[in-house]
């Protein structure tokens, strides 16, 4: 495992959300690294845990932050 797939794992487990680790893992690099980035760019603890609370979603769905973009 990637020292990137490893701190995306923790921060999800670290809020104890398991069932999201498991579809993490099903992403592709990019799409990790895109989820990795929107969060760790939020300066304020605030702004990371609403981010969260928006992708979670996203996550349990299967469906990437950029995939509107994708034709």
């Amino acid at each position: 495992m990637t020292k990137l797939e490893d701190c995306i794992i923790r921060i999800v487990t670290n809020l104890r959300f398991k069932q999201l680790a498991t579809h993490v893992e099903t992403f592709s690099i990019t799409n990790k690294i895109d989820f990795a980035d929107y969060i760790s760019t939020a300066k304020r603890v605030e702004t990371k845990k609403k981010r969260m609370q928006k992708i979670m979603p996203m996550i349990l769905q299967g469906i990437g932050l950029n995939d509107k973009y994708k034709k």
